[in-house]
């Protein structure tokens, strides 16, 4: 089977392969965002991971953190075995997935509602306040007229 040999820093860290008809991958991430959440995400790191096409089974061999001037190797072997999975997951059924991301749009929405009604309160208030201004300034020349007119 095909397999991946991965090291870091000259440091091995696992060997990852699956036979039969599958996806296997080794990913470095680098993400600097921040997010409308309350905190900064910022991440850089390795996966090494893949996915059984026949069960749907999804697997992970190793998660790493990286930082400047780490060294991955990634070397190509055929090999007779490979290192069993850190953790494996089989992948949801979509009725699972769609309710999950309705959940999500569901929750969404409710912020969206809530950062309207704001606005529009905000709206409400400035609208007064300009109202109000405007009409002290009404009075003001009002009474200037007057005034002069005496």
């Amino acid at each position: 089977m095909l397999c991946f040999e991965v090291s870091k820093n000259g440091t091995r860290l696992c060997t990852a392969g699956l036979n039969g008809k599958s996806v296997l991958s080794a990913i470095v991430t680098h993400v600097d965002v921040i997010d409308p959440g309350p905190k900064p995400r910022r991440k850089l790191d390795l996966v090494i991971s893949g996915l059984d096409s026949e069960t749907k089974e999804h697997m992970n061999w190793r998660r790493v953190d990286l930082k400047r001037g780490d060294r991955i190797e990634i070397r190509v072997i055929e090999s007779t075995t490979a290192d069993a999975p850190a953790h494996i997951s089989r992948m949801p059924a979509r009725k699972a997935l769609a309710l999950t991301a309705l959940g999500r749009i569901r929750a969404r929405r409710k912020a969206l509602l809530g950062e309207l009604r704001n606005l529009e309160r905000d709206e409400i208030a400035y609208s007064r306040q300009v109202t109000k201004a405007n009409t002290t300034q009404k009075s003001s020349r009002n009474r200037r007229k007057q005034h002069r007119s005496l």
